[in-house]
């Protein structure tokens, strides 16, 4: 990593978009330590399907553009860090005749906004792609290029990178955030920083606030759940409901260990969330998936404004940079993330010039 002075940073939270974010600040020459409350990824990070997504709907957001840019910059990543992709296809399957008519519409619309190469085939060879598909499924849209990850490596990795480049990790909460830029914790105020990033999950919202910025979130609940049955090639999941792209069904996910897993819910958690999930995929797979081994709770927080992440500098000290709303394809945009708040942060050859 660079050996010049880029001035001082601090970054609260070590999740996924925290710990890539500290990785490029290092990089480019900052000094960083990294405030997190718990263990590293224990928040939303290692409670995700371990998808690298190329699609986020709709076109016109943030998330989308950042998506597909990170799909592509982990690719990088896994060579210098040495974490695993496992490539999969994305099968979109429909059961009947108005979801193949949507898929049809689809091809054209996701190749010309995504950049990717999709292709409508038949039942039958979808069953080809993907033995594990039921006869239920008549035609399916393939996107090639999908990734599958163990997101407790991609963290542990990006953690011993960063502990051999002396960026230091403290176990301690931040309370609040004060113009300077200082960070109040739960052991007193910390000054002297050049810049500070707020990448603290579902507490970014609330750090925000103290400083006065408010960019109001909601929490909505959800589960994923885990299986030994089926194997699977690809990833598999239902046809949204219409040409804008919107989904919230999840899908049925391979995981690098050989298991299955369903999901994520949107707003059911509980038996009812588990039962749903098997409704919904069983009619997609040749055989039942069976009782759960595993159920994951959590939540995802969405940016009540547009749904879309918030990636901005606080409006009364601008050396604060707050990343709030950065739900579920943050994981796979954390990269292309990190590459953004680095710009905003702004460090020249020369040394660090305040954004």
């Amino acid at each position: 990593m660079s050996g010049r002075s880029c001035g001082k940073a601090a970054v609260i939270g070590a999740g996924i978009v925290g710990l890539f974010t500290a990785f490029k600040l290092r990089e480019a020459g900052f000094e960083v330590e990294i405030y997190e409350k718990s263990v590293p990824g224990s928040g939303a990070s290692t409670k995700n399907a371990n998808v690298i997504h190329l699609i986020q709907p709709p076109p016109g957001k943030l998330r989308r553009v950042l998506a597909l840019r990170g799909a592509r910059l982990h690719r990088v990543y896994s060579s210098i860090l040495g974490y695993r992709i496992l490539d999969v296809p994305l099968i979109l399957a429909a059961t009947g005749l108005q979801e193949s008519l949507i898929l049809k519409m689809l091809k054209p619309l996701v190749e010309k906004v995504y950049g990717v190469k999709a292709y409508i085939v038949s039942g039958d060879r979808a069953r080809d792609l993907e033995p594990a598909l039921s006869d239920n499924v008549v035609s399916a849209m393939v996107i090639e290029g999908y990734g599958i990850v163990d997101s407790k490596e991609v963290i542990s990795r990006l953690v011993k990178s960063l502990l051999e480049n002396s960026v230091h990790i403290i176990n301690v909460e931040a309370k609040a955030l004060k113009a300077g830029p200082n960070i109040i914790t739960s052991e007193g105020e910390i000054k002297g920083y050049n810049i500070v990033i707020n990448a603290a999950g579902e507490d970014a919202s609330r750090l925000a606030r103290t400083l006065g910025d408010i960019i109001p979130t909601i929490k909505v609940p959800g589960l994923m759940t885990l299986h030994s049955k089926p194997r699977l090639r690809s990833i598999v999941a239902r046809p949204p409901a219409g040409i804008k792209l919107e989904s919230k069904g999840g899908g049925v996910i391979p995981q690098l260990d050989g298991k299955t897993l369903l999901g994520p819910t949107f707003g059911l958690r509980g038996s009812r969330g588990v039962s749903e999930l098997r409704r919904i995929f069983n009619k997609l797979l040749s055989e039942d998936v069976g009782e759960p081994l595993k159920v994951v709770e959590g939540v995802r927080v969405i940016a009540v404004r547009g749904r879309d992440f918030k990636i901005r500098r606080s409006y009364r000290e601008p050396h604060i940079i707050h990343l709030v709303g950065i739900e579920s394809p943050g994981f796979t945009a954390a990269p292309s993330i990190a590459e953004l708040v680095l710009e905003m942060a702004g460090c020249k050859k020369e040394g660090f010039n305040p954004p």
